[in-house]
This record gives C-alpha cells, sequence and structure tokens, in this order.
C-alpha cells in the first residue's frame, strides 16, 4: 500500500520540480502524469516477463535435462538442432502457461511483494488522474473528461480491492501495461498545450498502441475472468 501515496507523492515532485522551472502548470501536470503512466507501464512489463519466467520454470528445467540427455545421447551433431527445438518448446511453454498463471487468485510467493508494489503504483497513478481530471477545466472536451475520470476511477476501485484482499494482483498488475498507450496521449497533450500538431507518426502509434496494448490485452483479461468462473481451482480462495 505504500506505493499509492510514494507515485502520487513521485508525481507531484516532478510537477513542483518543473513549475519551479518555469514550466507552466499545464506542462508540468501533463509531465507528471508522463511519468507516471512510464512507471505504472514498466512495472507491469516487468511483472508479465517475471510471470512468464515462473510459469515455465518447471518446463525449462526439464527441457534443459531432456536437451542434455539428447546431446549426451546422439553427439555434438544435433546440439544446435536440439537447441533449436528446446527453445520454441519454451516459447510454446510459456504462451501455455502464462495464461493460468493470471487466471490464479492469488500470487506465487515469490512474486506477491513485487505485484502488489505494481498494483499499488497503478492505484497511486488512479487517483492522481482522477484528481487532476476532476480539477481540470471542460469547455469542449467536457466528455472525454469525464468518460478517462470514470475508467481511472474504476481502475482505482480494483486496484484498492485487489491490494486489500490480496488477490488478482498479477493479472491487475499485467493490465497496466496499458498505460503505454496512455503515454502517446499525454504526449500529444503535451504538443497541443505548446500549439503544435501532433505528426502522423503520433497518430499511428497511438492507434496502434489502444488495439495492441489497450483493446486487445483487456479482452484477453476479460475472457480469462470469465472462464476463471467456471474453474473451482480459481474460486476456492
Amino acid at each position: 500500500m505504500a506505493c499509492v501515496p510514494a507515485t502520487i507523492g513521485l508525481a507531484r515532485l516532478v510537477h513542483a520540480g518543473l513549475i519551479k522551472a518555469n514550466y507552466s502548470a499545464a506542462a508540468a501536470s501533463a509531465t507528471a502524469s508522463l511519468f507516471a503512466s512510464a512507471a505504472s507501464a514498466s512495472f507491469a512489463l516487468i511483472l508479465l516477463l517475471l510471470t512468464a519466467s515462473t510459469a515455465v520454470s518447471t518446463s525449462t528445467s526439464t527441457t534443459t535435462a531432456t536437451v542434455t540427455t539428447d546431446i549426451a545421447t546422439t553427439g555434438i551433431a544435433t546440439t544446435a538442432t536440439t537447441t533449436a527445438a528446446a527453445a520454441v518448446n519454451a516459447i510454446v511453454a510459456t504462451i501455455s502457461a502464462l495464461p493460468a498463471s493470471l487466471k490464479q487468485p492469488i500470487s506465487p510467493p515469490n512474486l506477491t511483494n513485487f505485484a502488489r508494489a505494481v498494483v499499488g503504483t497503478a492505484a497511486g497513478l488512479a487517483s492522481l488522474r482522477v484528481w487532476k481530471l476532476s480539477n481540470e477545466k471542460r469547455g469542449q472536451t467536457a466528455t472525454r473528461v469525464q468518460f478517462e475520470a470514470l475508467t481511472y476511477a474504476i481502475s482505482l476501485i480494483l486496484a484498492a480491492s485487489a491490494l486489500y484482499y490480496d488477490v488478482w494482483l498479477i493479472a491487475i498488475g499485467v493490465s497496466q501495461i496499458s498505460e503505454a498507450h496512455s503515454l502517446t496521449l499525454r504526449v500529444r497533450s503535451m504538443l497541443i498545450d505548446a500549439k503544435r500538431l501532433p505528426g502522423p507518426a503520433l497518430w499511428v502509434s497511438s492507434w496502434t498502441s489502444f488495439f495492441l496494448l489497450r483493446l486487445v490485452p483487456h479482452a484477453l483479461m476479460l475472457y480469462l475472468f470469465v472462464t476463471a468462473a467456471d474453474d473451482p481451482a480459481t474460486t476456492e480462495w
């Protein structure tokens, strides 16, 4: 839970530093949000990699033992082929094992503390964004602001609930990789505030990251949660 005020505090520290450096309030606020989104997305990516690594550790050990046996039996000539096959098997094992790990409500012991930190960072970011959006001037963007505030409020509720009950930390933590899409939105807002027109590259990256890092992962996460509801192994917590 300490990560919640820590994230807010660091973002506010960045904001205060930029104000002292004569940045405008809008630029300082956008940069602080950019920092918080980058931190949340980075931690989520690390958690995803650690979860994948943990999920296939047993399979990898078995594969390595098989490779060693094959090399000892058939000789050095088949080393490259066997190693390539082992790499393919490891990739397949990762893809197969990761969904099962995300469906588990209880985090693996070796990942629990880091998963809590990731979800706490997400809660801090959501709190920061809800606070900022609630104080933002409305005008023509009122609908967009209200919708974004609602999504972050939902994110805050989910993250806070996960931290309180200590369940679904991995799934909620990994889903924060979608904040990488928010980075492109923050950059676009900063360009607009600076009276600069966002280029086509930013437009393409924004929509690409929306589909690949936000829409598709959340759809898959929803599917995993729906299927997990029918699995007794994931509902006995």
